[in-house]
């Protein structure tokens, strides 16, 4: 979450930085639902935000360039309680007023 408080707001340049950064992820969760395999962990939630992160600031191009991460999202948002969460929370702005992006 550091580039929503750091820098100048700029969602374009976070994404270039933070797009090559990705493919060591995407590579590690190729095949898997989730990050150690069937089992849900408690790093999928970190994950899966930090996915829904960038979702945000690229625009949803990083799922043209790592697809797979599109379905790893989807996956811990669906599970019951995350899902019925998400939903509800759709309509609030994504960051905080202390963040620069999307303030």
């Amino acid at each position: 979450t550091m580039p929503s408080y750091m820098g100048d707001g700029d969602k374009k340049a976070h994404w270039e930085k933070c797009c090559p950064r990705l493919e060591s992820i995407s590579k590690f969760l190729e095949g898997k639902k989730f990050m150690i395999g069937d089992r849900l962990c408690c790093a999928d939630f970190q994950m899966a935000e930090l996915v829904d992160l960038v979702d945000f600031i690229s625009d949803g191009e990083v799922y043209k360039v790592y697809p797979n991460l599109k379905a790893y999202k989807e996956a811990v948002f669906a599970l019951p309680g995350v899902k019925d969460f998400t939903e509800k929370s759709l309509a609030l702005k994504f960051n905080n007023k202390s963040a620069k992006i999307n303030n």
